[in-house]
């Protein structure tokens, strides 16, 4: 239990570098309350028309133990990494996936799915998932819980599109 929330303070600490990353007019994150999942702020954009916010997702666990990260910039242009072999990787997402993402990431229903994934089951072999988009962060394991349909779409459509 202990190292696994030392991991998950150290994704924290990780991903605060990019939380700096505020698009100009965003308004700075206040407090909504946390849960066990992660920490919530304000909305990191209004749907279609907005620019995609950088967005961070991160795997690890499983069998294989695997430590994947990538981060998408808001002009579609991502860098993956994994620990335990080969080298750091970079890509673009092409316009409609950068649409796509956007659209899926910057929902409120996005959001709400952000705050709601739970973290309290303990899956053996199962991957642990972080999210972050612009200042909102979340993570959870992938072992049943809440339906996260939109976080799901996400998390296929950046499958697809790199080698994450």
């Amino acid at each position: 239990m202990i190292r696994r929330t030392l991991a998950l303070i150290a994704l924290a600490l990780a991903f605060g570098t990019f939380a700096a990353c505020a698009r100009p007019g965003d308004t700075p994150p206040t407090s909504s309350g946390s849960s066990p999942t992660g920490t919530a702020g304000t909305s990191t954009g209004t749907g279609t028309g907005s620019q995609l916010p950088t967005v961070t997702f991160s795997r690890t666990g499983g069998i294989a133990g695997v430590n994947q990260l990538i981060t998408i910039k808001p002009d579609g242009a991502w860098s993956y990494t994994t620990k335990g072999g080969g080298a750091a990787q970079t890509g673009t997402l092409d316009a409609s996936q950068v649409a796509a993402l956007r659209d899926l990431v910057t929902t409120p229903g996005f959001l709400a799915e952000m705050r709601q994934v739970k973290t309290d089951d303990n899956c053996a072999d199962g991957f642990t998932y972080a999210v972050t988009v612009g200042a909102e962060a979340a993570s959870w394991e992938d072992c049943g819980g809440a339906p996260r349909p939109s976080l799901d779409k996400a998390i296929d459509l950046v499958t697809q599109a790199t080698p994450f």
